[in-house]
């Protein structure tokens, strides 16, 4: 029965890991993505490529929003504020990752494939 859970279990993340949200927005429009984050673990989001300079998106900010709980060292949100530059396709990937850590893995990705019509 255990090895069914941790089965079970591995399949569940291999199917949520790898999930796209598809967003739509119009030339010109501000709008965010906001990922759950903990700062004090070393982790941090990032795009696992930059973006080049004439990019359908680009990205005006990233700043992070602890939740107000009172405890030290809680989660939060970073959020990253983007603009839709011109009309286009872009698939985004964002890695939560120690920047130090070189040649390692991601704890996790968030995948999304913006639309800009």
């Amino acid at each position: 029965m255990l090895k069914k859970i941790i089965l079970s279990t591995f399949l569940f993340s291999i199917i949520a890991h790898a999930s796209v949200e598809n967003l739509r927005y119009k030339k010109g429009d501000t709008f965010t993505i906001a990922l759950p984050s903990n700062p004090t673990t070393g982790y941090k989001w990032q795009l696992a490529q930059p973006l080049a300079v004439k990019s359908i998106v680009g990205i005006s900010k990233s700043e992070y929003k602890p939740k107000k709980t009172g405890l030290i060292g809680s989660g939060g949100t970073q959020v990253f504020t983007l603009r839709a530059r011109r009309q286009g396709t872009i698939h985004l990937i964002f890695e939560y990752k120690r920047p130090w850590e070189k040649g390692t893995e991601p704890a996790e990705t968030k995948e999304f494939t913006i639309e800009v019509v």
